[in-house]
């Protein structure tokens, strides 16, 4: 079964390797229209960007940008459909997502896929997953971009639960619903509970893989999946937010989340710590201990097409 996998991988590797020039395209649409369906779902309010053909051009748009135009790109959309609903509402999140792609530019600019996949997969409710796998490539850095798709994952979700009633009161007094949307954003206590727990997924995954131990990838995977159940289940029942969080989402969705971030270590992280091997030497100033572990490798076999030319028979003619 496990040299199965690895042959998949392989072929995998190869196919992406000969073809990649035409796949990240296609990647990329993909990611901008499911991007696209989940915000016109929740957020709609612009009926243009709503239109088939529209959505269409737009992913084809964004099927030739890199991952951080597509999420300047994405932004645009969201401020497109709250200024829709009022000037006031679509200035200030033009204003806070200024401020968060500042900083998120300045400290994590390679994590545009990060920011876009926290709130996709809040939707589909499986986003653990996210903390977990950026534990694992990405650097601590990866906490502000982890953090803004949090927050906008939040912003979304409360636009788009309360879509109807926004809009009617901010047809008469759209200063004052801007103020309300943004407080009750800011001081959502699952916001804060939901950031700090991705953010201590984050660095102790990223630690924990580190550390020269064996298996230390699949400790830290599973470690990150805990730590985030354990924390989220904390401050729920602590902080009384079950109404808001369900508890059974939260488990469940741990554990689907561990499962494919083992999916994921697996293809980009598969070693044989049966022939670890040990070494030392020194120079003039130190002493060096080196733990080598080899990555296990498979040769994918070549397919050979032997070809048999059909038999001629002669026949006497009489």
């Amino acid at each position: 079964m496990m040299t199965k996998l690895l042959m998949i991988r392989e072929r995998m590797r190869k196919i992406y390797g000969a073809y990649g020039t035409y796949i990240k395209p296609l990647l990329h649409f993909a990611v901008m229209l499911v991007s696209m369906i989940i915000i016109n779902n929740n957020i709609g309010a612009r009926g243009l960007l709503k239109n088939p053909a529209v959505v269409a051009v737009i992913s084809l748009l964004g099927a030739f940008l890199s991952m951080k135009l597509i999420t300047v790109l994405l932004a645009l959309v969201i401020v497109a459909h709250m200024s829709a609903i009022s000037i006031e509402i679509g200035a200030m999140v033009f204003l806070i997502m200024l401020i968060m792609y500042m900083l998120f530019f300045r400290f994590t600019p390679k994590d545009g896929i990060v920011l876009i996949l926290v709130p996709l997969l809040f939707f589909i409710r499986i986003p653990y997953v996210v903390p977990i796998v950026v534990g694992m490539v990405c650097t601590p850095f990866s906490v502000i971009s982890v953090s803004f798709g949090v927050l906008l994952f939040f912003i979304l979700n409360y636009v788009g639960t309360n879509l109807d009633v926004i809009t009617a009161a901010a047809a008469s007094d759209g200063m004052g619903q801007m103020t309300k949307i943004a407080t009750e954003i800011f001081k959502s206590q699952g916001l804060y509970l939901t950031m700090i727990a991705f953010a201590l997924v984050v660095l102790v995954v990223y630690f924990v893989k580190r550390l020269s131990v064996d298996y230390s990838w699949i400790i830290a995977v599973i470690s990150g999946g805990v730590l985030c159940i354990v924390v989220m289940l904390i401050g729920a029942l602590s902080f009384d937010l079950k109404e808001t969080i369900s508890v059974s989402a939260i488990i469940v969705g741990g554990i689907i989340s561990v499962l494919l971030a083992l999916g994921i270590r697996f293809f980009i992280h598969s070693v044989d710590y049966s022939r670890t091997e040990y070494t030392q030497f020194e120079d003039d100033d130190f002493y060096y201990y080196v733990k080598a572990v080899p990555k296990i490798k498979v040769t994918t076999p070549e397919v050979k097409v032997k070809r048999i030319n059909a038999r001629k028979v002669k026949t006497n003619k009489k």
